[in-house]
């Protein structure tokens, strides 16, 4: 059995545990921190909220040591795999080897261990799987939980935080959001008491700055982007000029002076910095040319920014970080120019390199060796790498349709970087003057606190499957209804569904008065009606009233010895009849007349179409509903043997006056499920639509799983339903292991821009790409007719590619023009990890073999060299 919160015992070792932390750290916590510390201490969860090197890991570290002092688990989980690989290697320098593992789908170390480092999908499949892992554990740590609002991945911090046992201690750690109270009220709603520790102090002040070329004076100059609330006075007027004399016409026709702002050239903002001791710092430009060509351009200019030391000690780390790769592999990713420029201080850092070179760049600039990195926005995430400056290129960037503003929480996140704590008084945010953006908005967007977090949770088939694999359906609809995009749409369902939770736990309080005897409680429940003069009418009146079509009743209550499911209803005056058919006791028609107790609802089912409850055909199938694996009808044991009230019974009147509270809470939760009918939120509606797609295509029968739905739910891919139907018709089986490899390529492959090249493929895994182009097509006809978001189609621009790699070709030869080297990496990963996943759910046992071989076949060189190397 898992422990409970209360044996966790944490307060009492809460001052050991927090003297420790302050001789190791050597600084007192901020009190945000100690806040956190007092609520972990009684047991409650806490959500952090402050800005980026703030100190949010102190509240991890404070969780893990209770953990280890009260010799339970502790989990700590990030979005990204960097992060984790990062944090293991700190926590291991920290506690020891021997107490840290690490879990990222490629990796796995010591998974016994008391602390454990894993990427969020993992610590979520892992919860579906019921792993030992999560036995005896008191805490989980969600780093960077504003990842929630990501499209893609954000449902998985939100399906961990509603399934994870009540007891352990969630510690979520989040930027500076606008709605902090808004979160932790969904979380106190799903989890039981949570506090917040808020802090908007940075430890190091941020002062924000805009840089603009002055031509009247042939430099660069920088001015406040705040006085006192209010945009900065004097840039205020020399931007009002400027855009004065642009409006009055093109310069060459009027014949006047060149307008007096420009935009400084990057090279010239680096030179800056270094003159005015500003660096280290980090120069966010939001393309990766744009970084590659800038690195380059300062470099070309003849900058130097390290001393002989200094470039002495990045050649051996860089050196040291690249000794097994082949030269002929160095020579393809061009470490030569790399090297060079790290050399003099300068790197590019982006989701294009390698992620052993994003690791050199990382642990260079962390050294102080490093003077200017340019890095897309990935670099924000998660990595340690504080600056002394920060500087922003430009306020708009590229979001796949459109230049738009970045928004006041990428501000936020980019210019956390700025100062670092012990070293600078001050860390610099600069914005790069463009005159495209008016000066207000700059101003609006630096001074802004709208960070609004708002959930982007979607049930999925895979989730789907897992949900009908692991609880009831009356369970599905409760964790669906607890997310928090139903909260922010319908907060009164999340509310309901959590006082149903409620009375669940109570009801299994009572039961225990029963000795957990069902049976038993009936008939006290009965002895109780009879003897009570007002009781027989009023549950007369309204027993019947809010039990449901489609519901599934416990028979007990009526006289017959199993589950019973609704299947017509009608009432007249104040009399209520139903019809129910069981498996043995067939159709059966009661009247609110005939009962002393109402009936107890173990479940609901959607009754079968067209609704005809006479027929034969309809009845016939409503029991195949009712029997099949997983129903609620389970849920009564048959035969049974009744139970009888014994009036010398010691324990009767503690019996009597629970049997008193159970009518209460079975009365309150008939109540309560109906409210939640009526207002039933789009998170449950998805749902349906899910569950009738995957009952027309075979994967659930009912409210269980096909051998077809347990191929589809061990499959984690945004094309999960195609990859596993796919897998059923054996349109996988007979490949070769590299024609494998190329076809699950098309799956992963997501071309940079419009490439709408087609790549002809022959022979028979040409057949097969088109089957799954075909089966894919059809499928999301399918999603458009049933309202589900149409899953992304395949792509099969890296086929030659990865079946080449599989095949074992050199790096120099798979590369092209077009494929940058990280790109390469990070898409054969994405291919491995999916071959595993064949590996597992195939039932051809040669396609099994073969998944493996492939997966196998494609980690070596610089696939191998990158696994536990950070990535984006």
């Amino acid at each position: 059995m898992r422990p409970t919160v209360t044996d966790h015992h944490f307060a009492q070792y809460s001052f050991s545990v927090r003297e420790q932390l302050a001789k190791d750290r050597r600084f007192a916590p901020d009190k945000f921190q100690i806040d956190a510390f007092d609520s972990i201490d009684s047991g409650r969860s806490v959500l952090v909220a402050a800005p980026t090197g703030s100190g949010k890991t102190l509240v991890a570290d404070y969780g893990i040591r209770l953990a280890l002092a009260t010799k339970t688990r502790a989990i700590y989980t990030a979005p990204i795999k960097a992060l984790s690989n990062q944090k293991y290697r700190d926590w291991c320098g920290e506690y020891g080897e021997e107490q840290v593992g690490l879990l990222t789908g490629d990796i796995t170390i010591n998974p016994d261990a008391p602390i454990m480092v894993m990427t969020t999908e993992v610590l979520r499949n892992m919860i579906y799987a019921g792993n030992t892992t999560l036995d005896r554990l008191s805490v989980v740590v969600l780093d960077e939980v504003h990842f929630i609002q990501d499209a893609y991945r954000g449902g998985v911090w939100e399906e961990i935080i509603v399934h994870l046992a009540p007891e352990v201690v969630l510690i979520c750690l989040s930027a500076t959001v606008g709605n902090t109270d808004e979160i932790a009220r969904w979380l106190s709603v799903v989890r039981g008491p949570t506090d917040v520790a808020f802090s908007n102090h940075r430890p190091v002040p941020l002062d924000a700055q805009i840089l603009v070329h002055d031509r009247s004076q042939s430099a660069i100059r920088e001015f406040s982007v705040d006085e006192d609330g209010r945009p900065n006075a004097e840039f205020t007027r020399l931007e009002g000029q400027q855009r004065k004399l642009t409006r009055s016409g093109p310069r060459h026709q009027r014949g006047g002076p060149p307008a007096r702002l420009r935009s400084p050239r990057r090279t010239e903002v680096v030179r800056f910095l270094h003159e005015h001791d500003r660096l280290p710092a980090i120069y966010f430009v939001f393309s990766r040319r744009g970084c590659e060509d800038s690195a380059l351009e300062v470099y070309e200019s003849g900058m130097t920014l390290t001393t002989q030391d200094e470039a002495d000690r990045i050649a051996q780390i860089a050196d040291r970080a690249v000794e097994s790769f082949s030269d002929d592999d160095l020579a393809a990713l061009g470490y030569s120019k790399f090297a060079d420029l790290l050399e003099r201080g300068i790197a590019a850092h982006h989701a294009g390199m390698v992620p052993i070179f994003k690791e050199i760049v990382e642990r260079c600039f962390a050294l102080g060796l490093i003077k200017i990195v340019f890095a897309t926005e990935t670099l924000a995430v998660g990595v340690n790498m504080p600056a002394r400056t920060v500087v922003i290129d430009r306020l708009t960037k590229y979001d796949g349709t459109s230049h738009v503003m970045i928004k006041p929480s990428d501000y936020s996140q980019l210019t956390g970087r700025a100062g670092r704590r012990g070293i600078d008084t001050t860390g610099t945010a600069f914005v790069v003057w463009e005159p495209f953006v008016s000066f207000d908005a700059v101003h609006q967007l630096v001074t802004s606190k709208a960070f609004h977090l708002s959930s982007s949770f979607r049930p999925t088939y895979n989730m789907a499957t897992n949900l009908i694999a692991t609880t009831s359906e009356v369970q599905a609809t409760h964790l669906l209804n607890l997310s928090l995009a139903q909260f922010q749409s319908a907060r009164d369902v999340v509310h309901l569904q959590a006082r149903i939770g409620r009375l669940e736990l109570q009801r299994q309080r009572l039961l225990h008065e029963f000795d957990d005897s069902e049976e038993l409680a009936h008939a006290y429940m009965t002895l109780l009606a009879e003897r009570s003069s007002s009781a027989k009418g009023s549950v007369r009146s309204d027993a019947f009233s809010l039990i449901r079509l489609g519901d599934v009743i416990n028979g007990n209550e009526l006289g017959v010895r199993e589950a019973l499911l609704v299947i017509a209803k009608s009432e007249r005056k104040s009399k209520v009849r139903l019809t129910l058919i069981g498996t043995r006791a067939g159709v059966v028609h009661v009247s609110s007349d005939d009962v002393t107790l109402r009936p107890r609802v173990l479940g609901h089912h959607d009754l079968p179409h067209p609704y005809s409850p006479t027929s034969s055909t309809f009845q016939e199938r409503a029991l195949e509903l009712l029997n099949h694996r997983g129903s609620p009808a389970r849920d009564v044991q048959t035969p049974v043997v009744e139970a009888t009230v014994d009036d010398d019974d010691p324990r009767y009147r503690e019996r009597m006056r629970a049997a008193k509270d159970l009518v209460k809470v079975d009365s309150d939760r008939v109540k309560l499920l109906d409210q939640i009918d009526k207002s039933q939120g789009a998170i449950v509606a998805r749902f349906r639509a899910l569950q009738r797609l995957l009952t027309d295509h075979e994967f659930v029968e009912g409210w269980s799983l096909t051998q077809k739905g347990e191929v589809l739910r061990s499959i984690f891919h945004e094309c999960d339903l195609v990859i596993a139907e796919s897998a059923w018709r054996g349109l996988f089986d007979g490949l070769t292991a590299p024609e494998l490899c190329g076809v699950m390529s098309c799956f992963v492959f997501e071309p940079r821009g419009d490439d709408e090249t087609i790549v002809k493929i022959s022979g028979l895994a040409g057949e097969r790409v088109k089957q799954i182009e075909r089966l894919s097509a059809s499928i999301r006809e399918d999603e458009k007719a049933c309202g589900i978001t149409q899953h992304r189609g395949l792509h099969r621009g890296f086929f030659e590619i990865a079946r080449d790699w599989c095949a074992g070709s050199q790096l120099e030869d798979v590369l092209t023009d077009d494929l940058q080297p990280g790109d390469f990496v990070r898409t054969m990963r994405q291919i491995a990890d999916l071959l595993r996943q064949i590996g597992n759910a195939s039932q051809n046992d040669e396609t099994k073999r073969l998944a493996t071989q492939a997966s196998q076949s494609i980690q070596r060189g610089v696939v191998l060299a990158s696994i536990g190397s950070s990535e984006s």
